[in-house]
């Protein structure tokens, strides 16, 4: 059992065996006596004393709580015996001299990218930048303002690196970041050698000479656009804070209010889902309960872990939060990927049920229809209490799709026929085939009256499983439809030797021959567009030779005017 002592090193409360404290304190009243007499002692003990309590600190991170002596005796190797540099002056200045050396020798030891404030112009970055790239200050500050005045990007990208390199304010960073071991001779170097800099300075007229300077055009110019940039960069980022905060908040708000059953749209082909989706329409379209509550969950952990993110680091900018815990980010990352695992497994168990596609095929005679004139009207929808328009909903045990095309072509008979093609799709052909069947189409007929209902019937049981219809209305050659206004709903692509589309096909009667239908009553095609595009170019053509015929008359005249002028000039001179 050993005795252990309580010790406050540079603000850090440490727990020390009693023999490692009293080498340590040892240590420390040699380093004070050979500093006793420079300047900066202070300075420099306090930076060590840093320096140690950095190292103990790392050394108890493996999970132990008392310094040992044998964490002492590596951080006096680290630092340096006292020995080494106590010696009479001339073995000092050549200590001195080879420390000097060895320094820049080991110019890359353990180097950090930091900002050096006691050499800058605005805010220390190509200084810092040069110690650790080894290049000179003068070149980078170069760099930037060509950036600046030739590209414009010298601003945005200096502000960005000032705002991320922290700045070396102790005399240990100091030597990190000109690539310097930190140990007790080089700390002790370091302070000493800024005492005795700024003494020269002030001995040698200096100060008067960098009071000249502060007054200078061009350095008061980079000091006043340093503080601006500073201040700029401040606010820019606060905004953009506020602007992520909001952000963050309506998004998580939107997407709270979706899954609480909000409202919304949803394109499926033509057909829109209006409704409220988790209460009816989310199971329509997975293979399963469980599947659709594990794409849920994916779909939540996916979105909701961003958002919550850009919320938390929006006001971290805006109120200084420290910084949480690591585990609670690998956590949140987690958690996402998860979420993108649960939305791919949910994803392509339901993407399986829409592999194979089948149609079936049928045909219904239609012989209540005797009249040689048929109109083709739309059926109104009469589903309960739901409005027209309504073009994707589940009325009891159906659901109803706006799926259906109708089509006009020739019979295979002397009578009216509907050749009817459904199709669906499902994870396999007979499945799909067995779904096609289930599919019902609303229409009536009457002697002269063929009406659709633009929707088509499916069993909610069936689910959606891109269900679609396409009827072929058979007209006996001979006889005429009438495509009235509330037809343009359902009819596609009906073909015609006119080659008119649907929409223009609209409010005409058109006749089966043995070419195709043709129009009864469209005075329009009896000039053809062509006809008349090619006349108004023609007339076009016609109307500017007529300028350019007038324009050379008129330029024509001109030059007999100047022709009799210069003639008459010439005779004045004779």
């Amino acid at each position: 059992m050993n005795k252990t002592v309580t010790a406050n090193i540079s603000g850090v409360v440490f727990h020390i065996e009693a023999d490692a404290y009293e080498k340590l304190h040892q240590y420390l009243n040699t380093i004070r006596n050979y500093f006793h007499d420079s300047d900066g002692k202070d300075e420099i003990m306090a930076d060590i004393e840093a320096r140690i309590a950095e190292l103990f600190s790392q050394a108890l991170e493996e999970g132990r709580e008392v310094v040992t002596m044998a964490n002492v005796k590596q951080v006096i190797e680290i630092m340096g015996e006292p020995e080494a540099y106590m010696s009479d002056p001339d073995e000092e200045e050549s200590a001195k001299s080879t420390h000097n050396t060895r320094s820049k020798s080991e110019k890359f030891y353990s180097k950090k990218l930091y900002r050096d404030e006691d050499d800058n112009l605005i805010g220390g970055v190509c200084s810092g930048i040069g110690y650790y790239f080894g290049i000179d200050k003068i070149w980078l500050r170069a760099a930037f303002l060509i950036a600046f005045f030739g590209f414009g990007t010298g601003l945005l990208v200096y502000i960005i690196l000032w705002i991320i390199i922290p700045s070396a304010k102790t005399t240990a960073e100091k030597l990190e970041m000109k690539g310097e071991p930190i140990n007790v001779d080089s700390i002790g170097n370091a302070i000493k050698d800024e005492f005795h800099s700024f003494k020269k300075k002030v001995n040698n007229g200096d100060a008067s000479e960098y009071g000249h300077k502060a007054k200078h055009g061009i350095y008061r110019f980079f000091e006043f656009l340093g503080k601006v940039l500073y201040y700029a960069a401040y606010f820019i980022i606060k905004f953009l804070a506020v602007i992520l905060v909001l952000a963050a908040t309506l998004g998580l708000i939107a997407f709270i209010t979706l899954l609480l059953g909000g409202p919304f749209d949803l394109s499926i082909h033509n057909s829109e889902i209006d409704q409220y989706w988790l209460s009816e329409y989310g199971n329509l379209f997975f293979s399963s309960n469980l599947m659709y509550s594990l794409g849920l969950l994916g779909v939540c952990l996916v979105v909701i872990i961003p958002i919550l993110g850009l919320l938390y680091g929006g006001l971290k900018i805006l109120f200084k939060i420290p910084s949480s815990n690591k585990a609670v980010g690998l956590t949140a990352i987690s958690l996402w990927v998860i979420g993108i695992i649960l939305m791919v497994i949910s994803g392509s168990s339901t993407g399986s049920q829409f592999s194979s596609e089948q149609t079936f095929i049928e045909t219904q005679s239609l012989p209540n229809i005797t009249s040689d004139t048929i109109s083709l009207k739309a059926l109104g929808q009469e589903h309960g209490m739901l409005k027209e328009g309504d073009d994707f909903f589940i009325e009891g045990e159906s659901l109803f799709l706006d799926a259906l095309s109708v089509d006009v072509v020739k019979s295979e008979s002397n009578e009216v026929e509907l050749y009817i093609r459904k199709q669906s799709r499902g994870p396999s052909r007979k499945k799909a085939g067995q779904l096609a069947q289930n599919v019902k189409i609303i229409y009536e007929a009457t002697d002269h009256e063929l009406l659709f209902n633009e929707l088509i019937e499916v069993p909610v049981e069936d689910k959606y499983r891109d269900q679609e219809v396409e009827v072929s209305i058979g007209l006996p050659i001979g006889k005429s439809i009438y495509l009235t206004e509330t037809a343009n709903w359902f009819i596609y692509d009906i073909e015609n030797v006119s080659n008119t589309y649907d929409g223009k096909m609209i409010g005409h009667h058109w006749i089966m021959t043995a070419e195709g239908l043709s129009c009864q009553d469209c005075e329009w095609l009896n000039k053809p567009e062509r006809l008349e595009q090619d006349l108004e170019a023609e007339e076009a053509l016609l109307r500017e030779a007529e300028l350019i015929q007038k324009e050379a008359e008129k330029l024509q005249r001109e030059a007999e005017k100047k022709a009799i002028e210069a003639e008459r000039l010439l005779r004045n001179t004779n």
